[in-house]
């Protein structure tokens, strides 16, 4: 699992889950990745389309085919939790 594609695929399925909670996004999100052993920590930060600051965070443990991101993950809204996943895009 490499961080590019983890960034990637975090940003995509991240905002796709945010829109799903009825959160749309203004643009895409920004992601950072740090390494934690076996899995990456990633924290992605944006703005809805209402101006609230928007993050999805957690700990990616594979990216099964490339495109989903499976681990732990959070997304809030103005800091309230929209929600909690196990997998981002699945």
């Amino acid at each position: 699992m490499t961080e590019v594609l983890l960034r990637t695929a975090a940003a995509t399925q991240g905002q796709a889950e945010l829109a799903a909670a009825g959160v749309e996004v203004s643009g895409p999100l920004a992601c950072t990745t740090q390494k934690q052993g076996d899995a990456i920590a990633v924290t992605c930060t944006g703005t809805s389309l209402d101006g609230r600051p928007v993050t999805v965070s957690g700990t990616a443990t594979s990216l099964p085919g490339g495109t989903t991101v499976a681990g732990s993950f959070v997304g809030t809204a103005a800091g309230a939790q929209v929600f909690a996943k196990d997998c981002l895009g699945c």
